[in-house]
This record gives C-alpha cells, sequence and structure tokens, in this order.
C-alpha cells in the first residue's frame, strides 16, 4: 500500500516543488497515506467481495439488468465519520483559519481568514477603499492592499495554500482510485468499486476523474504494481 506514495515520483515531485514554491501541507506523506487506505478500505467494507460478486452472478444471469440501482448509500457522508479534523479540511478545501499580522503606513492590525475565505479585521475596522473588515472575502482584501502598496505577502500564501489544497484534493482522489485498484481481488471488484467512488466525488465535489488521463499519467507506478485491471478496465470501453 505504501508504494502508491512512496513509490509515485509523479506525485511526490509535484509536491516537492509545491512545497518549493511556498506551500505548506496540512498532512504529511505518511498522514496523506493514512487517509487514502482510510477511504480506500471504507470501499471494500461497504462493497464486500461476496455482496459484488453476487451482483455480476445475478446480472449475468439476467436476474438484475443494472447493479447500481439497488445501492444509494451515502458514502461520502459516512467517510467523514471516519476522519479527524484535519482529514476533514484536506477534503473538504475549506480555508485554512489564519491570524495574519499586517502593517501599513499608518497602523498595523491582524486580519481573521475563516474558513470560508472571509476577512475579519482585529484591531482595525477601516482600510482606505473598503468600507469595513466586518467580513470581506480574501480576494477582495487582496486587490485593496495592493492597491495601497501594503505588504501582501502572507495574504499570497494563504490564497496559494488554498489553491494547492483543492489541486491535491484531486490527486488524493486519484490515489484513492489506485488504491483500491490495488486492495481488490478481482476486475468485477475493482471496476464496482471505482465505478461506486468517482460516481461519489462527481456528485459531492463535482470532481470528474478520467481514468484513461490518469492511467497515462501514472503509467509506471501501475506497471510497477501490476494494477492491471485499471488498464483492463479502459481496453473493455
Amino acid at each position: 500500500m505504501k508504494e502508491i506514495i512512496y513509490k509515485n515520483d509523479l506525485y511526490l515531485t509535484w509536491l516537492y516543488q509545491k512545497i518549493e514554491n511556498g506551500y505548506r501541507p496540512e498532512l504529511t506523506i505518511e498522514e496523506t497515506l493514512s487517509l487514502v487506505n482510510k477511504i480506500a478500505k471504507f470501499y471494500e467494507f461497504i462493497y464486500p467481495d461476496a455482496y459484488i460478486n453476487d451482483l455480476y452472478i445475478n446480472n449475468k444471469f439476467g436476474k438484475i439488468k443494472n447493479i447500481s440501482q439497488y445501492d444509494d448509500t451515502d458514502n461520502l457522508k459516512q467517510i467523514r465519520y471516519r476522519l479527524n479534523y484535519r482529514e476533514l479540511m484536506v477534503i473538504d478545501c475549506e480555508f485554512r483559519n489564519h491570524l495574519i499580522k499586517m502593517q501599513n503606513k499608518e497602523t498595523s492590525y491582524t486580519l481573521l481568514v475563516d474558513s470560508n475565505g472571509y476577512c475579519y479585521g482585529l484591531g482595525l475596522k477601516y482600510i482606505p477603499g473598503l468600507e469595513n473588515l466586518d467580513k470581506v472575502y480574501i480576494t477582495d482584501v487582496y486587490k485593496t492592499l495592493m492597491a495601497n502598496n501594503s505588504n501582501v505577502y502572507e495574504l499570497i500564501r494563504v490564497l496559494y495554500d488554498h489553491q494547492v489544497d483543492i489541486e491535491l484534493r484531486t490527486k488524493l482522489f486519484e490515489l484513492v482510485l489506485l488504491a483500491i485498484e490495488r486492495n481488490s481481488n478481482s476486475y468485477e471488484q475493482a471496476s464496482y468499486r471505482i465505478e461506486k467512488f468517482k460516481n461519489d466525488i462527481m456528485n459531492t465535489y463535482g470532481i470528474e476523474i478520467d481514468l484513461e488521463s490518469m492511467i497515462n499519467k501514472y503509467t509506471d507506478i501501475i506497471k510497477d504494481m501490476k494494477l492491471f485491471r485499471l488498464r483492463k478496465k479502459i481496453e473493455r470501453c
């Protein structure tokens, strides 16, 4: 299971470059691996081998026309009860709460950035160009401060962290697909769980993962881990 990340040069190189550019990851590599494993294991638990095997056998003999219509479990909602606070932050991609000390020519003050990206002024209620700082979206504060020639370095870091967090979530979901494949015992089991997970993240987060594109990106690790069922699935489409 560790090889999904530790032998994944493409993912590690991407992450290293982001960190070099100032990204502050919420989770360590070990914690990211644990999160991927939790989600993949959940799909094994909710869709056990015997259940999937029975569905395919029944479908083969015409007893079930559409195997997907019999399962409407809100999987991602159930997974949330199994994740800690920091793991949920990564999945939800909310802004991280920050206290940012700001200073301009006239005064110094503190900005609080909440999980929705809104800023609140502590010690200051007014910035030229803004009516107040009771609740202003972070990008509006950034533009105003830039126009005032204020130091926006910390705001840029917060915005950059959030941008990379969004990219990271999609990559994390791709790693979950690899893990589901890695843990499944047959093509049918891997295929069923992968489709369920893909549908869940599409319906919940609007994230659509193209398996063919993903395989092209992770060809080396798929070969190294012998995840041939993913390749087989593409060939059958």
